[in-house]
């Protein structure tokens, strides 16, 4: 029955399910209730066997969006401070780079045996993407360019984000941190703004969504993973530490932003995920 369903009416549906599940959140006063709220009904929806879907350019808009709203706090006086803390940076990256090879090798060394059939090289390429530190569509992009078995690396990155983006901002709201869970949450760390960097100013915004989309673009021209955030954060973090103020983003747009990109990740979670997933 489901399967005669268009991809505009399938994507249609999991909208709606999705803005549901948000507002159930907002009114439950649950942490990230525009993403986690998104996330977990389409999960459980797809998991059921529902006709979810998610549209990409949807998607790319919401990383857009979150990308050009996370550069806002990269004021000069923030840029400073973390110019200050730059070998806590490399010492982050350092050990972000070692535990990720060390889940990698665990992660062969326990299941490389399993995998009858799979070459080795594959499967050490596999296994590292799987086990790296990093966001599951890069991972996924890069273990396609190896070779590797992108479904078993999406599936891991998959259930890691689910687990992360569950569990996190509940411990920090109830931990006595909802302020601290920046624009993507409740609102309350967009008061850590200056009040010109929360004040939407039309034509300013209009230039801002502009010039990162030209950011964008080029990455996307060069061929860069995720360029529509990444182009889009790169753009808007210049303008923000040059001192260059153009307007803030609608909060109705970080909500719409949300909700999509909770969309993109819960459609991941099918039935056939829960097999390989678990290991």
């Amino acid at each position: 029955m489901f399967s005669s369903l268009s991809f505009a009416a399938r994507v249609a549906f999991t909208l709606a399910g999705a803005l549901a599940a948000a507002l159930a959140c907002v009114a439950l006063h649950t942490p990230l209730p525009w993403m986690l709220g998104p996330l977990l009904a389409t999960a459980v929806l797809s998991m059921a066997g529902a006709p979810t879907d998610s549209a990409a350019p949807l998607r790319n808009a919401g990383q857009w969006t979150i990308g050009a709203v996370l550069a806002l706090y990269f004021t000069p006086e923030v840029t400073a401070l973390v110019a200050g803390l730059w070998w806590a940076v490399v010492l982050g990256i350092a050990w972000a780079l070692l535990l990720g090879w060390a889940f990698g090798a665990w992660l062969y060394r326990m299941h490389a045996p399993r995998m009858h059939g799979v070459p080795a090289p594959m499967m050490r390429a596999t296994s590292y993407f799987a086990g790296a530190i990093g966001a599951a569509s890069e991972m996924t992009l890069l273990a396609e360019r190896e070779h590797a078995r992108t479904d078993l690396v999406a599936a891991s990155h998959s259930l890691r984000l689910l687990i992360v983006t569950v569990s996190i901002p509940f411990a920090l709201q109830y931990g006595g941190l909802a302020d601290l869970t920046g624009p993507i949450g409740t609102g309350g760390a967009r008061n850590l703004l200056a009040p010109a960097l929360r004040a939407v100013q039309p034509a300013g915004l209009a230039l801002l969504v502009a010039l990162t989309g030209v950011g964008a673009l080029l990455m996307r021209r060069l061929g860069r993973a995720n360029p529509w955030f990444i182009g889009a954060l790169l753009v808007s973090m210049g303008l923000t530490m040059a001192g260059i103020t153009l307007s803030a983003v609608p909060q109705a747009l970080v909500n719409a932003a949300q909700l999509v990109i909770g969309v993109s990740l819960g459609v991941r979670v099918r039935r056939e995920f829960l097999r390989p997933a678990p290991r």
